[in-house]
């Protein structure tokens, strides 16, 4: 019950974490054998979590609208993954990395984000726009385990109305089309 750090690799199920209703970080990293294990993720009973990743596993959403210290969020790999939903009091990062299926921002809720990246997922058109609060945007792609460059290809990113907006990043990233309307000039 005081634990307030746990990392929890290869699991096949989370049966009993919730007894740990104190954690502040909870780090989830699967492998092949684990991945289909688990497909989802009740963030309710953790009020206090802080910093949540997952890795290698076929969740497919993740709701931390109940997690309102929230300062990091992490979900990579994760193959199945398609929406998320964040709802925090605080400030905090999100990293969405490696996500194929993850295609929709409408699915994308980022309330009061201070950063995200955005790393080879399946979205086409970005759009953070009127997020005031975000401070930073990496836009990504890779290397693949053969050191082969993968390019994030876009359509579009759209921050107009990120007020607060100081590093805008884009790294092995073919796009089209940059909003910017909006931004306070330096």
């Amino acid at each position: 019950e005081n634990c307030k750090e746990m990392q929890v690799w290869g699991a096949k199920n989370l049966k009993g974490l919730e007894i740990f209703s104190n954690v502040e970080t909870i780090i989830l990293n699967g492998d092949e054998e684990s991945y289909s294990s688990i497909t989802s993720f009740d963030a309710k009973p953790f009020k206090n979590l802080g910093r949540f990743d997952i890795s290698n596993y076929a969740i497919t959403s993740l709701d931390l609208t109940y997690s309102n210290n929230l300062w990091y969020v992490e979900v990579n790999n994760c193959r199945d993954f398609s929406a998320i939903k964040t709802a925090s009091n605080s400030d905090y990062v999100v990293y969405m990395i490696n996500l194929p299926k993850l295609t929709d921002m409408s699915k994308c809720e980022f309330k009061n984000a201070k950063g995200i990246e955005f790393k080879l997922t399946g979205i086409q058109d970005i759009d953070v726009s009127n997020n005031p609060t975000l401070e930073w945007l990496n836009v990504a792609g890779d290397y693949d385990a053969e050191g082969e460059m993968q390019v994030y290809e876009l359509n579009s990113i759209n921050v107009a109305g990120c007020d607060d907006l100081w590093e805008l990043h884009f790294d092995i990233v073919k796009l089209q089309s940059l909003r910017l309307s909006g931004l306070p000039l330096f």
